[in-house]
């Protein structure tokens, strides 16, 4: 994908789709310059369109799972993705 931020200009950052039990999920990047941390990606259910933001945090240099509403502060792992994928899927 192509990404433009005034720190850091024009820069290509790659997308993942993966396939999951219960549909495609997608990893989209949107920036490293971004509120509250060191970088964004974005996490969503195909073709649902369900999304949770993954915000890369400054104290603990780990990923935060945040939606619109609350930030989940549980550690990185796969079956974080697990459960989100499903999750993302399922409403």
């Amino acid at each position: 994908m192509s990404l433009a931020e005034q720190q850091f200009g024009h820069y290509q950052a790659p997308a993942l789709v993966m396939e999951s039990p219960w549909g495609e999920v997608w990893l989209e990047p949107v920036g490293r310059n971004v509120i509250g941390g060191k970088g964004r990606v974005d996490l969503m259910a195909y073709p649902s369109g369900a999304r949770v933001m993954l915000i890369r945090s400054f104290e603990r240099d780990a990923w935060c799972v945040k939606t619109d509403s609350i930030i989940l502060k549980e550690p990185w792992e796969k079956e974080t993705l697990q459960w989100l994928s499903k999750a993302l899927h399922h409403g």
